[in-house]
């Protein structure tokens, strides 16, 4: 064996020792630097949701810096959007979102990747688009999460 992997993944795509762009990993990891720290806090979702979509997951984090919930939507199914309403357990003013979309012609190769509509640049410029605006009704709040695609919701 020569020392060299059979297999690389990373966040930086570089060539030579220069950065070319940055891989769908990065998108993930700035999502969730996004999402701000604080506790995790526990999530369950309704079973219409878990019983046609298993490949949706929910973490939902207490944002510390302004008081606001974190509450990241992952839909892992490549053909099916779902509709979510998220019980935050007290009363929301507002909310807000911004997606992680991309897109898996062949089911293998991630390409197109954005997060709040934009991409990141080869020299760390992200150039996002405004949050959009979501409904809000008592403690809820209403957000449709695209196939394949990944949604922050921010709640305050």
């Amino acid at each position: 064996m020569d020392g060299t992997l059979p297999f690389s993944y990373t966040a930086i795509v570089e060539n030579g020792g220069q950065v070319t762009g940055v891989a769908p990993l990065y998108y993930g990891m700035l999502l969730f630097y996004l999402a701000g720290q604080g506790p995790l806090l526990g999530t369950t979702m309704a079973t219409s949701i878990s019983n046609t979509n298993p490949n949706f997951t929910a973490y939902a984090i207490a944002y510390t810096a302004d008081g606001s919930t974190s509450v990241v939507l992952d839909n892992k199914n490549a053909t099916t959007g779902v509709d979510v309403t998220v019980d935050l357990g007290a009363p929301v003013k507002s909310a807000s979102a911004i997606y992680l979309q991309g897109t898996a012609p062949n089911n293998l190769v991630v390409a197109n990747v954005t997060l709040a509509g934009a991409t990141v640049s080869p020299q760390g410029t992200w150039t996002r688009n405004p949050p959009y605006t979501l409904p809000t009704t008592g403690n809820t709040v209403s957000v449709f999460v695209p196939p394949a695609s990944a949604a922050l919701v921010r709640a305050l």
